[in-house]
């Protein structure tokens, strides 16, 4: 039971690091903000500062251009090509999302085999590390919806 709640628990861990990473990276766009400001009002316009600030800001589009809707993606008129560009975007997406669980699938039936194999009886200790297992998943699940990082 304790390794369900450690499960459900570390979860947590890694929207933390996101909370934390986000909240470094709006400070750093405050702070450039204030420098944009202070030379504007000195009349002088640093364009070191404009291409890095331009340059944060590609990069976060990058990043999340991966994970639009289908229905954000540019249409070229061509039925052919927009339909094998869909496939192509909901089967990365599709497995994309799905190397988590299948990895942790792998592992779970590689374990329960090899203890089979082995002639060994699943004990409470097995039971509690398959708990810890469940209790990640649907705790960092629970995180993205309490969160709101669920589209």
């Amino acid at each position: 039971m304790i390794s369900l709640i450690i499960g459900f628990l570390s979860a947590i861990v890694p929207q933390g690091l996101k909370m934390f990473q986000d909240s470094k990276d709006k400070n750093h766009e405050l702070e450039i903000l204030k420098l944009q400001m202070q030379a504007q009002a000195q009349g002088h316009t640093e364009r070191v500062e404009e291409i890095n600030a331009e340059a944060d800001i590609g990069e976060s589009k990058a990043v999340y251009a991966a994970y639009q809707p289908l229905s954000e993606y540019p249409k070229t008129g061509n039925v052919r090509i927009d339909g094998v560009g869909a496939l192509l975007v909901i089967g990365i997406n599709a497995l994309n999302s799905s190397v988590r669980p299948v990895i942790a699938y792998y592992i779970t039936g590689l374990y329960g085999m090899m203890k089979y194999r082995a002639g060994l009886v699943w004990t409470p200790v097995d039971t509690e590390v398959f708990f810890l297992v469940l209790g990640h998943f649907f705790g960092n699940r629970s995180m993205k919806y309490v969160f709101g990082s669920r589209k």
